[in-house]
């Protein structure tokens, strides 16, 4: 029997304003990059930065309430899409959000409908 988990968890400050868009089938997503150090005991931390995409009630709150500069706590899962681009294939891995947690006093947490 197989069995897998697909869970991310991270805190991070986020990169640009959450992008809010509606799809050609009328759902929302929105979509924003955080940023984490990795654990290391060099004094400059290399940073990682993560796409995170929050759908529907999710995307309409963190469009309300998440901003460039705030700390944040995702959690979620990891899905890899591939598009086509002038110069080829690319492929991006993104965290589907399940739930955002603005770790300020400007809301208590968002979670997915």
């Amino acid at each position: 029997m197989s069995r897998s988990l697909n869970r991310v968890l991270l805190i991070g400050y986020v990169g640009r304003d959450p992008r809010v868009e509606t799809t050609r089938t009328g759902r929302r997503v929105a979509t924003f990059s955080v940023a984490t150090d990795r654990a290391s005991r060099e004094r400059k931390q290399p940073t990682d930065w993560h796409i995170v995409v929050a759908w529907d009630g999710l995307a309409d709150e963190v469009g309300r309430w998440i901003r460039k500069g705030d700390r944040v706590y995702v959690e979620g899962s990891l899905e890899t899409r591939q598009t086509e681009s002038p110069r080829g294939q690319r492929t991006f891995t993104e965290i589907i959000a399940a739930e955002v947690i603005p770790l300020s006093s400007r809301t208590e947490h968002l979670q997915k409908e």
